[in-house]
């Protein structure tokens, strides 16, 4: 279960670096 956890939290903040890359590129792309 704390492996569980563990890995889910390093997956919500792997996935909101990648929305704040995207969203970036988005802006230069403008």
């Amino acid at each position: 279960m704390t492996v569980f956890k563990t890995f889910l939290l390093m997956f919500l903040l792997t996935s909101k670096n990648v929305l704040k890359t995207l969203s970036l590129d988005i802006r230069l792309a403008q």
